[in-house]
């Protein structure tokens, strides 16, 4: 995750939360030290079996 400045917030590990669907959990502590503005949290994915990682992000606002 990036902060509304662009420094890297957080990375996190995904976890198998049933077959074939992932999560990531932020912490508490790291949502609430956001400042008020934009963040961008991105996710790269990359399989054993593929070797092209995909990416996705999305940028939402912190009120």
């Amino acid at each position: 995750m990036f902060d509304s400045e662009g420094n890297l917030a957080y990375v996190g590990k995904a976890e198998m939360y049933v077959e074939g669907e992932w999560v990531v959990n932020l912490p508490a502590e790291v949502v609430e030290g956001l400042p008020p503005d934009s963040t961008r949290l991105e996710v790269v994915v990359a399989s054993k079996v593929v070797g092209i990682p995909s990416f996705v992000d999305i940028t939402f606002v912190i009120p």
